[in-house]
């Protein structure tokens, strides 16, 4: 009782840890290293390191290009970038320009797209782990009985499970591979993509920049209840919960 405490006062705290504003930032990848982009709808390569020069080829999620100069953060010509991720709410990321080698192709893409490590799939990544620890609490009710429960995970990842009953479901999970904004405001786009944002389809969602939010209903009523997905940040990696009420 006393762990299963400590470890879920210790996910909630991950919830309410604000975290500075962040700006222009890089990832000191090497000349000759073979990166990924992480960019859900994919980064343009243009031609010149200017954001009005033409693309010559838009790079899939998850595609690899190799680092042609590495980048000088102290250099004259080291300057960053805006670029709009999502306008309404307002989004915008600082970057600089790297020039990479794609296919046949040499162009400049924003750095901030490109990491040396492949694009998360969420899901398998919270799959790919062995319990190492569970613990569970167990209570009656009314009409049925609630539990809760904390596992780790070898891979580094907290779950954390609520059963109120028939009626309500809640897991919660600490991703700590996710340390970037860089990667959090790709992930929260890649959910943008999959969710939606239309509240005429049943799909509310809210953003502070720092918290993003689905909730997903019946707009006919027919079906009561609704789910709910929320990301945000903390100082120990990502938090990813996934809610359900009904009736």
């Amino acid at each position: 009782m006393n762990r299963l405490f400590a470890i879920s006062l210790l996910l909630n705290s991950f919830l309410i840890h604000a975290q500075d504003p962040w700006g222009c930032t890089h990832h000191d990848l090497l000349e000759s290293q073979k990166v990924y982009n992480w960019r859900f709808n994919g980064a343009k390569m243009l031609s010149k390191p200017l954001v009005s020069s033409p693309a010559i080829k838009i790079i899939p999620e998850g595609e690899t290009v190799t680092v042609l100069e590495s980048l000088n953060a102290y250099a004259e010509h080291y300057t960053c970038i805006e670029d709009t991720l999502l306008r309404d709410p307002l989004i915008v990321i600082e970057s600089p320009f790297i020039k990479v080698k794609y296919l046949e192709d040499t162009g400049y893409v924003l750095e901030h797209y490109f990491n040396r490590s492949k694009p998360l799939d969420l899901n398998k990544l919270i799959n790919s782990g062995n319990l190492l620890h569970n613990s569970k609490l167990v209570w009656p009710g009314d009409y049925s009985s609630g539990e809760a429960s904390v596992g780790v995970y070898d891979n580094g990842v907290i779950r954390k499970t609520y059963f109120g009953g028939k009626v309500s479901r809640e897991e919660s999970f600490l991703i700590p591979q996710v340390t970037s904004k860089t990667h959090f405001y790709l992930i929260a786009l890649q959910l943008l993509a999959k969710y939606g944002s239309n509240e005429n389809e049943g799909v509310h969602f809210e953003t502070d920049g720092s918290y993003f939010s689905w909730i997903l209903s019946d707009p006919s009523g027919e079906n009561p209840g609704d789910e709910s997905i929320h990301i945000s940040m903390s100082p120990f990696g990502m938090v990813y919960s996934h809610e359900e009420t009904g009736c």
